[in-house]
C-alpha cells in the first residue's frame, strides 16, 4: 500500500472540518487490518521509534519532541499542520493531487 491508500480514506477538501472529515477518519482507520500493521505503517512505527530515540539520545527526556514541529520545519513544502476544533494536530498534504510518495528528496539525489 502506497500513500494514495491514506489520501483516499483521510483527507478531505481543505477547509472541510465537517461530519465528512469523522466519517472520512473512521473509514481510514477502519480500512486498516486489525492483526498488523501495512506496509506503510511499519515504516512509519520505525521512523518514529527511530526518532524518538535520537531525541532521547540528544536528552529530550522520554524521547519526547514536537512531530508537528519536525513536519513544519523538515517537510513543510509536502504536508502541513493544523489544530481542529478541539486542538488536536492534523497533518495534510499541500497539494493532495500530487503523489507525495514520489516527491521525495532520496529519489531527486
Amino acid at each position: 500500500t502506497d500513500s494514495s491508500a491514506i489520501r483516499k480514506h483521510l483527507l478531505s477538501p481543505e477547509g472541510d472540518h465537517s461530519g465528512n472529515m469523522v466519517q472520512n477518519v473512521e473509514s481510514f482507520f477502519g480500512s486498516l487490518p486489525q492483526d498488523e500493521f501495512e506496509a506503510f505503517e511499519t515504516d512509519l512505527r520505525e521512523a518514529l521509534i527511530n526518532a524518538a530515540a535520537r531525541a532521547q539520545d540528544l536528552g529530550l527526556q522520554g524521547g519526547r519532541f514536537p512531530l508537528h514541529q519536525w513536519i513544519d520545519r523538515r517537510m513543510g513544502g509536502e504536508l502541513r499542520t493544523s489544530k481542529d476544533s478541539r486542538g488536536h494536530c492534523e497533518v495534510a498534504l499541500i497539494n493532495p493531487d500530487s503523489n507525495a510518495a514520489g516527491n521525495s528528496v532520496a529519489e531527486g539525489e
